[in-house]
């Protein structure tokens, strides 16, 4: 895309239904992609490229970069329980940062 908004194209056919993109600080594009079913968290660099986050651990969504473009927070209802995560930014490392399950919906880092 040009700095003057023309020349968009479209980055990824990944699953059935793309939604909640987040623009971070690296050059990548954080979302959530519809798979089966379930929803799973995929980044996308300005070239195509896909990086699955999630794969296989219920259903995760609503992803957004932290200010450093180090982590992404997300919704995951692994468990049973909506609860919000942490995944490093190659998702290599998640771990869940709350304990009760809640009606987490949109999240945003404080930037």
């Amino acid at each position: 895309m040009n700095s003057d908004g023309s020349g968009q194209r479209r980055l990824t056919f990944a699953g059935s239904y793309n939604t909640e993109p987040d623009f971070g600080p690296n050059g990548l594009i954080v979302f959530s992609t519809q798979i089966d079913g379930k929803y799973d968290i995929l980044t996308v660099d300005m070239a195509g490229n896909l990086q699955r986050i999630t794969q296989d651990q219920g259903s995760n969504q609503s992803p957004t970069w932290s200010p450093d473009g180090r982590y992404i927070a997300f919704v995951s209802n692994r468990g049973g329980k909506r609860r919000i995560w942490i995944a490093t930014a190659d998702g290599r490392f998640q771990m869940p940062i709350t304990e009760k399950s809640g009606g987490y919906r949109s999240l945003a880092w404080s930037r």
